[in-house]
């Protein structure tokens, strides 16, 4: 919805920029608008901005689903966890502590640092991690922009710098 949002007003300007008076004056008057004002940017930049953080999410969710599914399916990839008394009492079965464990190592995973989340996330899914060596640097990168958007109204920071970095990615 938002790529169709962003596309519409694209082409509405550039229609607009051909001598289109009642387009232009719509435009100028959603640019002008209290709500843009609020903003500080034009509405292609926050709805691109948006598209990012959308996307990063989309990602991430569908990295850890696939994380904890296969945590679910092979537990012992989990590795040695510990399990509070409390969490185990509070379940009905074996599958609800495989399930709680494999989210939480899930969680955990997308805080890692880029080379060790990549590493890990190759070694759960079982998947050769070369074969996305050339990608991660790109993802890792707008995972940090996406952040830095988030957190920092779009102006990188030492935290994006420093995740780029750790990517392999120049920070000039």
């Amino acid at each position: 919805m938002l790529y169709k949002a962003l596309t519409f007003l694209k082409v509405a300007r550039q229609v607009a920029a051909t001598g289109n008076v009642v387009l232009s004056k719509i435009l100028t008057e959603l640019d002008n608008s209290k709500d843009s004002m609020q903003l500080g940017v034009d509405y292609e930049k926050f709805f691109a901005s948006h598209l990012t953080i959308t996307l990063v999410s989309e990602v991430e969710h569908f990295l850890g689903s696939a994380v904890a599914a296969a945590l679910r399916l092979y537990p012992e990839k989990m590795g040695s966890q510990t399990i509070k008394l409390a969490d185990v009492l509070a379940v009905s079965s074996k599958e609800e502590i495989i399930d709680r464990a494999a989210r939480g190592v899930m969680n955990a995973l997308m805080y890692e640092k880029p080379l060790d989340y990549l590493k890990n996330l190759a070694n759960i899914l079982s998947i050769d991690e070369a074969n996305f060596e050339h990608l991660w640097p790109v993802f890792v990168e707008l995972k940090a922009r996406r952040d830095v958007g988030v957190h920092n109204n779009w102006n990188a920071n030492e935290i994006y710098i420093r995740k780029i970095r750790e990517a392999g990615i120049s920070s000039t």
